[in-house]
């Protein structure tokens, strides 16, 4: 049953280890129980049966105990009633139930099977589990949560539940022991990715992913720096910015050789069009300025405010003691863009 619940796809195996574990050990109990009254002589069958009738009320109730846990096992794989995560309490886990509701929601995080809204409402659950207290965080980091989110926040299948994976992430990064599990799955790849190529909504909040490791542990701002996540950052800030404002040339009388020169431009037009489009795969291009543009243009003004503060808020963390992260918002144009904003903006950004 347990097969055909998670057909042959990959699946979430903590609770499986845990849970056949545990049956297996009740089993073995059984089973020497059971050879324990195959011995012969009915001296020996009195003694076992008059002492041995406790063993037996406790071994039928770890055998039915397990049999539970199987079978909740087998319902947080089977998504056939449509349902959402099983948030139903294992006997094995009656004594910790928040162990039981990680355990359900991460294996509807990894289960393709689910609807998309059951794989972001599972992980909106985890956000909630997270925020109560430090020891669910750590349930969830242990039971590994942080590789299963960091795969719906690269390849979710809607905005929807990539936004709430990255939520998640951020929710679970509130110290450097934790922040260093996430660094420890490859974290700051995945996200620089992310950020680079998104919609802004999860930009957003992937540069709020940023700034939350970033102010937590050190070391997470130096793998951004090796990752160059200051580039993609700045350019997201400076969308929209004007930061080359040409100042109008005084005007000088024509000469000869000005008009010879453009003459000479003018005809040449053609060919320095076609020459730029045959080299423009090798000049340094903003590639985060001309992609999704005509997205982000019809963004709402909110969408991209939340944007911009979220890049700034992420700059000053990474900033924070990285002279590396530093050195590269001097390189871009990350200076400028922050004076021009400081000059035009108003309010938190």
């Amino acid at each position: 049953m347990l097969r055909s619940a998670v057909h042959g796809a990959p699946a979430y195996d903590r609770p499986v280890r845990r849970i056949l574990a545990d049956a297996s050990k009740s089993l073995e109990r059984a089973l020497a129980l059971a050879r324990r009254c195959k011995r012969s002589g009915v001296l020996r069958r009195v003694v076992t049966i008059t002492t041995g009738s406790a063993d037996f009320r406790k071994t039928l109730a770890l055998l039915d105990a397990s049999l539970a846990d199987l079978r909740w096992l087998i319902s947080i794989y089977s998504p056939d009633d449509g349902s959402s995560a099983v948030i139903s309490l294992p006997p094995i886990a009656s004594t910790d139930p928040i162990l039981s509701w990680v355990w359900s929601y991460l294996a509807t995080i990894q289960s393709t099977a689910r609807h998309t809204a059951d794989r972001a409402e599972a992980a909106h659950s985890l956000i909630n589990l997270a925020l109560d207290n430090d020891r669910n965080k750590k349930i969830i980091l242990e039971e590994g949560g942080a590789p299963l989110l960091l795969a719906l926040l690269r390849d979710g299948p809607s905005i929807d539940a990539q936004i709430a994976a990255a939520a998640a992430l951020a929710s679970l990064a509130s110290s450097p022991d934790y922040v260093a599990v996430l660094l420890r799955e490859l974290a700051v790849p995945t996200v620089v990715g992310v950020l680079s190529d998104s919609p802004m909504r999860l930009q957003a909040r992937v540069a709020a992913l940023v700034s939350r490791m970033a102010a937590h542990d050190p070391l997470a701002r130096e793998e951004f720096a090796q990752e160059n996540a200051v580039r993609p950052l700045v350019s997201l800030l400076s969308f929209e910015v004007p930061l080359d404002e040409p100042r109008p040339a005084p005007k000088k009388p024509p000469t000869i050789h000005s008009l010879v020169q453009g003459m000479s431009a003018a005809a040449t037009t053609n060919s320095d069009l076609v020459g730029r489009a045959v080299s423009n795969s090798a000049r340094p291009v903003d590639y985060y300025h001309h992609h999704h543009r005509k997205e982000r243009e019809n963004e709402s003004a909110e969408v991209k405010l939340a944007l911009k503060v979220a890049c700034a808020e992420a700059l000053w963390t990474l900033s924070k003691g990285c002279v590396s992260n530093s050195r590269k918002i001097a390189e871009t144009k990350g200076l400028l863009c922050l004076s021009k904003i400081v000059e035009r903006e108003k309010g938190e950004l």
